[in-house]
């Protein structure tokens, strides 16, 4: 990774150049979650578990760019918040690609209708075990053969424009898994997405993964996360959401952009960012995203 970032002439300029360039979105529709995994760092969350508002809701349909794309996730469950469908056919309705990570748990045959009627562009799972062996030691709380049954009605009624991922974060207690996840994603028509484990800002143990000093981010100036209550924070890491750049009750996109622009300028990263050993960060610097 190291190499990677030596072949970049200024990782400052490509911070300035990912800030301004087409935004990325990952709203938090909902603070609370149904189940608890163990690479979510969750139990250490301080902030309010809320579920955000129809009112926030309608503020944030406004409030976002033309050109975002929206990813709907953050440190929750989405699919707890019932307006869910009535945010992404609104964004849809202003050309905004719209996706949402979910455990699976609640794509029930009601909801997957409902979300597919919305116009969503993208449905992503994750989902970390193809026994339920394997799957029960990481997603604790969830129910294994109701999460198969649910990609398994999915598979079956998904639209051809619809894009269906398997999220999978991979892990000491899933590595030799990884091949038989691979083979039922393919199984069940939907692509796969392979993350490796990080200690989520040093908040947790993350196996090989280490912490280092690489300069630059490309989280930073590329997502904008926007919390439950319309707070925006540095990272979705921040789970004190101490490091505030804005609400977007109060401050448009543009002055977000400019915060976000003084605090690249000037050096002025954030306490987690020293322990952060996420490649996401690095692989946006060199120009790959999701």
């Amino acid at each position: 990774m190291s190499n990677l970032l030596t072949n970049l002439k200024n990782i400052k300029q490509r911070e300035i150049e990912l800030l301004y360039s087409e935004p990325v979105f990952d709203l938090e529709l909902s603070s609370r979650c149904n189940i608890n995994c163990i690479m979510c760092p969750r139990a250490k969350l301080k902030r309010k578990h809320e579920i955000m508002s129809l009112d926030l809701i309608k503020t944030l349909i406004d409030w976002l760019p033309d050109n975002a794309k929206a990813m709907l996730c953050g440190l929750g469950e989405p699919l707890l918040n019932n307006y869910i469908f009535f945010l992404i056919s609104s964004l849809r309705k202003r050309n905004i690609e719209v996706g949402v990570t979910t455990n699976g748990l609640l794509l029930t045959e009601n909801n997957v209708a409902m979300l597919l009627d919305s116009g969503i562009n993208l449905i992503q799972i994750s989902f970390n075990g193809s026994t339920e062996k394997i799957y029960s030691s990481i997603m604790k709380n969830s129910s294994f053969i109701t999460v198969i049954q649910n990609l398994q009605y999915l598979s079956k009624v998904k639209t051809a424009d619809t894009i269906v991922k398997l999220a999978t974060t991979v892990q000491e207690e899933n590595r030799s898994d990884i091949e038989n996840i691979q083979t039922l994603a393919a199984k069940l028509g939907f692509k796969i997405f392979l993350r490796n484990r990080h200690s989520r800002g040093g908040l947790l143990e993350a196996g090989d993964c280490q912490s280092n000093n690489l300069p630059g981010c490309g989280i930073f100036p590329k997502v904008t996360f926007v919390t439950a209550n319309g707070d925006i924070l540095s990272c979705c890491q921040d789970l004190a959401g101490q490091f505030v750049l804005g609400n977007i009750k109060q401050h448009t996109f543009t002055e977000v952009l400019k915060a976000k622009e003084l605090a690249i300028n000037k050096d002025h990263w954030f306490p987690i960012c020293k322990h952060c050993d996420d490649e996401y960060r690095y692989l946006l610097l060199a120009g790959n995203i999701i």
